[in-house]
């Protein structure tokens, strides 16, 4: 019995040392995957994850979430932390970060960003894609603090991201240069052995341990009182028939039976001969008339006729037009709000319309209605306007507005125009717009006088 005890104990205190060993693990794994990736935690400890920026407790309107080891966070809080205006497309499922020259555009799902700085345009990988989460869009916290260009740290103490913006890290290390180093002072005196610390909090219950070997069989207990009668059960099977009594004395007739269903219906005798016509009736009413039989067979072509008078002359079709297009190269596939758009060359044209190519004029040849058709193919420029210009004053009934950073944006008019009145396609807004490069078409007008 003592050799069993012991077992036990020395079992016990086996197992307290591997807890404890456990959580040493736990704790420096953790320490160690936090300060790899900054603001990389384990899962299931988002709860416990709080945020700061510029040294002020970011305030969020969902917690923040963890998947595959980097932090999501709610889109508006994080970007206005940050100093950045936020665009939300929800028909694309797109974020748009603006701050200063730098824009960062990201989409749901997307496993990568497009990052514009003035005029570069680069595509970033992301660690993990945006995601929607109780209906809050998430996006990765650790990408957007690095473009804006601002310092993240992790404190493991208070499981806090510490989170430094650009402005304010300029700011505290103009504030923060000291003077030349003083000499060394003296060594103070020791101080006094501080208080004995508050007795911690007991730690979780360890694991229960395995079952210890059974002890031997007790003696025979005294018997027990009879139980109650258990539940009748099911009948069994139906024995085999005994043999056959002797044949009772016949019974007396019984009632007459009710009457029994009728028989199903014999067949049909053969058919009789036809019987002699009978007089014929009295005529009857017209009857409706019937439906229209299907159209007859086309018949033979007859011969030709003669040759008609000729006709009066029609009204002419178009009376002059052009067609013109962009090949945008880097130099001027950028438009700045304000300009007019340049087209390189010229299409097919008829009467006397003109254009020089890698101008952005077009001189109206005669006076007339004109209709003008203008596209433009975006690659960048959110929130500009495409409209068109007579004499140097945009036409309000022309202005299309680029609502979606890429693709076309096109337009259609009619205008009244005089003789020498001059064209041109402009970027009526403060937005700059980049057209697409060749050999894509940057921008088309096309331009018909049809009256």
């Amino acid at each position: 019995m003592f050799t069993e005890k012991r077992y036990i104990v020395d079992y016990l205190v086996l197992i307290g040392e591997v807890i404890a060993a456990m959580r040493t693990w736990k704790k420096t794994m953790m320490s160690l995957m936090l300060a790899g990736s900054l603001i990389s935690i384990p899962i299931g400890e988002a709860s416990a994850l709080s945020l700061t920026v510029d040294g002020k407790d970011l305030s969020l309107d969902a917690d923040p979430v963890i998947v595959n080891s980097t932090v999501l966070v709610p889109m508006r809080g994080a970007l206005n932390s940050l100093g950045a205006e936020l665009e939300w497309n929800n028909e694309t499922q797109t974020v748009t970060a603006v701050k200063g020259d730098l824009t960062i555009t990201l989409k749901v799902g997307d496993s990568s960003a497009t990052v514009r700085n003035g005029t570069s345009v680069t595509q970033v990988k992301l660690d993990q894609p945006s995601k929607v989460v109780n209906n809050r869009v998430m996006i990765p916290m650790r990408f957007l603090s690095n473009q804006f260009g601002a310092q993240v740290d992790w404190d493991q103490k208070s499981q806090t991201v510490q989170i430094k913006t650009a402005d304010h890290g300029n700011s505290a290390t103009q504030q923060d240069q000291k003077g030349d180093k003083g000499d060394k002072g003296d060594k103070g005196d020791k101080g006094d052995k501080g208080d004995k610390g508050d007795k911690g909090d007991t730690g979780a219950t360890g694991p229960a341990g395995a079952t210890g070997p059974a002890g031997p069989a007790g003696p025979k207990g005294d018997k027990g009182d009879t139980g109650d009668t258990g539940a009748t059960g099911p009948a069994g099977a139906t024995g085999p028939a005994g043999p056959q009594g002797p044949k009772g004395d016949k019974g007396d007739t019984g009632d007459t039976g009710a009457t029994g269903p009728a028989g199903a219906t014999g067949l049909t005798g053969p058919k009789g001969d036809t019987g002699a016509t009978g007089p014929a009736g009295p005529k009857g009413d017209k009857g409706d008339t019937g439906a229209t039989g299907p159209t007859g067979a086309t018949g033979l072509t007859g011969p030709k006729g003669d040759k008609g008078d000729k006709g009066d002359p029609g009204t002419s079709g178009l009376l002059t037009g052009i067609y013109s297009y962009q090949l945008a190269t880097v130099a001027d596939a950028t438009v700045i709000g304000g300009a007019d758009i340049p087209f390189s060359n010229i299409g097919p044209t008829f009467g006397s319309a003109s254009h020089t190519p890698g101008t952005t004029t077009f001189t109206v040849p005669a006076a007339g209605i004109y209709k003008l058709s203008y596209t433009v193919s975006l690659t960048a420029g959110i929130g500009s306007a495409i409209a068109v210009a007579v004499n140097g004053t945009v036409d309000s009934s022309t202005q299309i507005s680029a609502l979606t950073a890429t693709g076309e944006v096109s337009g259609i008019a009619l205008l009244n125009l005089a003789a020498g009145d001059v064209i041109t396609l402009r970027n009526n807004s403060a937005v700059p717009l980049n057209m697409a490069l060749a050999p894509a078409v940057g921008a088309q007008l096309v331009m018909e006088q049809v009256q």
